[in-house]
């Protein structure tokens, strides 16, 4: 599924030319220009000139900021000067010149200093996140916003203000950090209601909608959406309406609401032609095909969106739609029993494969390849698709550890600050203090991911192909058992170190415990809880014992029938011992002492009636 835009950068570059100047007619401004004026009247007049092209005519908007530039250096107003900075800030960013655009920022900043201009300051820092952004550098855009935090704590502005926590939340999530992202993009909503800003709000809304939807929170993702579509259309700003709109039918999709997310897209492809923005029509052609191909199950309407979108995509240069409406139309073909077409859709689609810079649009496009290689027959084909596709996705499954880590380090090391902070000066706000470390243990969830296992059902021809068939399909279905104990035992070996996080984790907050107030203790024995509650989720544990008896089958029933029933503690180690886990590996799986494995190993062994110095771990292993 694919979302419009999934960030508006503003770029709120702050050119302070009034409602008259943007009015007037650019002959009569070319004509002033010409005039006898004084220079500072020609300055702004050449400000006016920036102000009429900067939106249709960029390299004129260039041009005519660069001239105000050299003049008011020389002219020596310090605001005209700061104005005329700002102008061609804008003008290189709007050519594309970003490295300009950030060396006479850079360059500006002292000057700004110097004399007191906090605005054009502030409105430095904030031009320096963009380009940061734009550059996708986070950790940049981050430092930029801290800086320009800093400048209005000094000179308070709630609107500014607001703008900086919404560029916060969008730096947060580039770098995956969902719930920071979520918190400054609330805070920005909170801010932009006060002082009665629809339409940033409605920026605000329309992030945090997206976010929630990469946190899973489908429902809170809709809603903010839904109150983000009522701000754009108060302020009929239908670019932004258009990218809204779409977005809400893609949360409509996935909750299952198919009619109404089919209403959604088609409204979304009526503004994206109406407001003139083809990356949107050809995402919402591209959204309606996917969801009549497997929602609705209408083929020929899907062929009809397809098609609608590729010609947009070629256009674009989007490698993942180009790939994905070829892999679809090559389905469609299979459906139709058009094999020589379905591989000639196919064939288009692999020509994508390797281009696709984001590792999500790699693992999507390479799980439909395999799946489709499976529908022609090709086995060798699907598997090795299949394989990459894996690669990836455990990629992705280590990244998305890796963020979430690093998120809850963050979170815990802002909290010790402020506790810090608290007992020097006692002017921390520790609501949000609880807040933020409510969050923090929410974080270490870790999400378990099911693998696709491939079957192999190619009709037999011959007598002697089908023991050559016969054969090769035992060999592809030993690998793909061999790559599940793999993963299985990855996995176990996973929560042992998170486990081991933890356990590590609650020792800092037991130091911290004795150095703060009891009502900081109060947050970190919650945490302690949230951590406990994540060590024995029984949920994670379930989708553990699918996946084991998915690669060892009737094991556990073969033992129940030998043995008798066994309680969920014994299951458990009876598992680790079957994946050939050390002790140490098994005593932070299930978060016991060394001394513990053993006397559970004992009592195991006593119920299976072993003799003492039977080794019960290789009994598992050969039963």
């Amino acid at each position: 599924m694919r979302t419009s835009n999934s960030f508006f950068i503003i770029l709120l570059l702050l050119v302070a030319i009034s409602a008259q100047a943007q009015m007037t007619r650019k002959d009569s401004l070319l004509q002033k220009i010409n005039t006898e004026l004084t220079e500072a009247e020609r300055i702004k007049t050449l400000h006016q000139l920036f102000g009429v092209y900067v939106n249709n005519k960029q390299d004129s908007a260039l041009i005519y900021a660069k001239e105000a530039f050299k003049r008011s250096v020389k002219y020596g107003d310090n605001a005209l000067h700061g104005q005329s900075i700002m102008n061609l800030v804008h003008a290189y960013y709007a050519n594309n010149y970003l490295d300009s655009s950030k060396q006479v920022l850079l360059e500006s900043i002292p000057f700004f200093e110097q004399t007191d201009q906090h605005f054009f300051l502030s409105a430095s820092y904030r031009n320096l996140a963009v380009i940061a952004e734009t550059l996708q550098l986070p950790d940049s855009s981050l430092m930029y916003l801290d800086k320009r935090l800093e400048v209005l704590q000094v000179h308070p502005d709630s609107i500014v203000m607001g703008d900086v926590y919404l560029s916060k939340g969008l730096a947060y999530n580039i770098k995956g950090y969902y719930e920071l992202s979520a918190d400054a993009l609330l805070q920005a909503s909170r801010i932009f209601d006060v002082v009665g800003n629809d339409n940033h709000k409605g920026y605000a809304l329309l992030n945090l909608g997206i976010t929630y939807e990469k946190m899973k929170k489908l429902e809170e993702g809709l809603d903010a959406m839904v109150k983000a579509m009522d701000h754009f259309n108060t302020t009929t700003n239908w670019r932004a309406a258009t990218h809204t709109i779409n977005n809400i039918g893609s949360f409509k999709q996935q909750l299952g609401q198919y009619d109404e997310a089919e209403k959604a897209f088609k409204e979304g492809l009526r503004l994206a032609k109406l407001t003139e923005q083809p990356l949107v029509e050809m995402n919402a052609n591209y959204n309606l095909g996917k969801l009549f191909y497997h929602d609705l199950h209408q083929p020929d309407s899907a062929l009809f969106y397809f098609q609608k979108a590729i010609p947009i995509a070629e256009e674009l240069e989007d490698k993942f739609v180009l790939g994905e409406a070829n892999n679809y139309q090559a389905l469609l073909a299979i459906d139709d029993g058009d094999r020589r077409a379905a591989s000639r859709f196919v064939a288009a689609a692999e020509g994508y494969v390797d281009q696709y810079p984001n590792l999500n649009d790699q693992e999507t496009i390479l799980s439909n390849l395999a799946e489709i290689h499976e529908k022609l027959g090709n086995q060798r084909e699907a598997l090795d698709y299949w394989k990459r596709a894996r690669i990836i996705q455990d990629s992705l499954y280590n990244e998305r550890r890796d963020k979430q880590a690093e998120e809850l380090n963050i979170i815990y090391e802002t909290e010790k600050k402020d506790a810090e902070i608290q007992l020097l000066n006692k002017t921390v706000d520790l609501e949000i203090t609880k807040k933020r470390a409510l969050r923090g243990g929410i974080l270490l969830l870790i999400l378990l991911g099911g693998a696709i296992i491939f079957g192999i059902n190619q009709r037999r021809k011959k007598e002697a192909s089908e023991k050559k068939l016969a054969q090769e399909n035992r060999k592809i279905a030993e690998e793909k058992l061999e790559i599940k104990k793999k993963e299985l035992t990855n996995k176990a070996l996973q929560l042992a170190k998170k486990n081991e996080f933890l356990l590590s984790l609650e020792g800092e907050l037991e130091q911290l415990k004795s150095t703060v107030d009891s009502k900081v203790n109060s947050s970190s024995r919650r945490i302690q809880r949230l951590i406990r509650r994540d060590s024995d989720d029984d949920e994670l544990w379930e989708q553990f014992g699918k996946e084991f008896t998915t690669v060892h089958q009737d094991f556990m029933d073969r033992l129940k029938s030998e043995f008798g029933s066994f309680s969920k503690s014994e299951m458990r180690l009876i598992a680790l011992l079957k994946m050939n886990l050390s002790s140490k590996d098994i005593a932070h799986t299930l978060r016991i002492s060394d001394d513990g494995v053993k006397k559970a190993r004992y009592r195991l062994r006593k119920k299976m009636n072993l003799d003492s110095d039977a080794d019960i771990q290789s009994y598992i292993l050969n039963f």
